[in-house]
């Protein structure tokens, strides 16, 4: 398994710790990693790659706060005694969001 890369180091540090290859190299050719958008998630992911390798600390933030948007919103949904009449708490989750940047 690859170990983690500090800063700087993204995600082709990783790649090549863990001896996998994007490269065409014709004698791993049977072993090569594609990178292909056959699915909305692989195209999501291959986005979030990017952006991560670009603006590593920005996506890292933007990341940690919709996440722990989310996470509120499913508390809150969980934590909700009446289902039928639930009303979203936007002010929480939007604090929510500002705590997780």
């Amino acid at each position: 398994h690859g170990r983690v890369v500090a800063r700087g180091g993204g995600m082709d540090n990783l790649d090549r710790d863990c001896g996998e290859s994007y490269d065409d190299d014709s004698s791993s050719s049977s072993r090569r990693l594609r990178r292909t958008s056959s699915s909305p998630l692989s195209a999501l992911s291959s986005w979030y790659l990017s952006a991560l390798e670009r603006h590593e600390l920005l996506t890292k933030c933007a990341s940690a706060g919709v996440l722990t948007a989310v996470g509120d919103v499913f508390a809150q949904l969980v934590a909700a005694t009446n289902k039928a009449t639930f009303r979203l708490d936007k002010r929480r989750t939007l604090a929510m969001f500002a705590d997780g940047l």
